[in-house]
């Protein structure tokens, strides 16, 4: 039973959407803000997120925004990072690969078995992108197209967390956590599409035993107990926490011992009570400052979700409960990000995948 408060920030949320929705490019889409000048257009991760929630009344719609990407794929397999309303194609990157793991959640979900041999192909066209151009030894990282002074940016922005503490020693050359997860979730979509098409292929449940694996086995600092991006040109870690740690609770590979000091970690105040993007008690922490401090609630909602999988509900719904009541006290609008200290709103108003990641939290946690 949903409270008034919810039910509340449900109905902004749905209703905040509805108004984003654009006509774009011959295309029904649903912009990050439509009244934000900056985010005229649409983004790769954006659309996959918003997709998640619209699927719940309009499938169509919600696969608008997917083939808004997929249909102009490139010959490599790379999805593009954005269209631009200018007419504007930002294509030397891309975007955190989420979209697989957005479809089988809508085949799932509704039962939308159909669209399985729709975007099959297209998937392993996208995963072998990934593969050729964004993996080495056998682990994946984030890179770019473009050259000369704005390679390192360009690769941060692929990330999705633009100026990121996690990125300050680079971004090329970091095995990144969350990236690694959101590959061991592309293949999972890729095994269960194959076995419902009747494909007797084992490789994608390989690929995901392999993977799952070597995030395991690389990927945890056993000095500090945690998760962690790995910096492979130096052969050490990055020693910046941030909710990216929780992914492999997520996706649930994490043994339980590691998930048990994952929960000490949630417990702490390293990110407790509003999740900010790196921790409250790293040296560069600002409260306020675009992807190094706020609060972001897609991550958020991965990394307390993963918590709750592993069955420590407390903290997942102590930490639950202040996103939410942080969203609903900040009367405004639904925002971007968030002041990871007061939980004021920041930066773009009216934001679409904070409206998703409400529904989420709500809805589906």
């Amino acid at each position: 039973m949903l409270s008034e408060k919810e039910k509340t920030l449900l109905e902004r949320a749905y209703k905040i959407l509805k108004e984003n929705e654009s006509y774009f490019n011959g295309r029904r889409l649903i912009l990050p803000s439509k009244t934000f000048q900056n985010y005229q257009g649409v983004w790769n991760w954006d659309s996959a997120f918003i997709a998640l929630a619209v699927a719940e009344w309009d499938v169509g719609l919600a696969l608008e925004q997917c083939d808004m990407f997929f249909d102009n794929m490139k010959e490599n397999g790379m999805i593009v990072d954005a269209f631009i309303a200018d007419g504007k194609v930002y294509d030397s990157i891309s975007k955190p690969p989420v979209f697989a793991w957005v479809l089988k959640e809508i085949v799932t979900r509704y039962g939308r078995y159909e669209i399985i041999d729709k975007y099959y192909d297209k998937l392993v066209k996208n995963e072998s992108f990934w593969t050729n151009y964004r993996c080495r030894d056998g682990l994946f990282h984030y890179d770019a197209f473009s050259h000369g002074k704005n390679y390192e940016k360009d690769v941060r922005n692929e990330s999705g967390w633009d100026t990121s503490v996690r990125w300050d020693n680079g971004a090329h050359n970091v095995y990144a956590v969350d990236l690694n997860c959101y590959m061991v979730l592309f293949y999972r979509t890729l095994a269960f599409f194959a076995e419902k098409k009747g494909l007797k292929e084992n490789r994608w449940k390989d690929k995901e035993r392999d993977l799952s694996k070597r995030i395991n086995d690389k990927l945890w600092n056993s000095d500090l107990n945690t998760y962690m991006d790995y910096d492979y040109e130096n052969s050490c870690f990055t020693n910046v926490l941030s909710p990216a740690s929780f992914m492999p609770l997520f996706i649930e590979i994490a043994p339980k011992d590691k998930a048990q000091q994952m929960e000490i970690l949630a417990e702490s105040d390293n990110f407790y009570p509003l999740m900010p993007c790196v921790s409250y008690k790293d040296t560069k922490y600002n409260a306020r400052d675009y992807w190094r401090g706020p609060t972001w609630i897609n991550i958020a909602y991965f990394a307390i979700k993963g918590i709750k999988n592993y069955g420590y509900l407390k903290i997942a719904e102590e930490y639950k409960n202040n996103i939410l009541n942080m969203c609903s006290n900040e009367k405004r609008s639904i925002y971007e990000y968030y002041d990871s200290k007061t939980g004021e709103g920041l930066n773009a108003e009216k934001f679409s995948w904070s409206c998703v990641f409400i529904i989420e939290f709500i809805k589906h946690f």
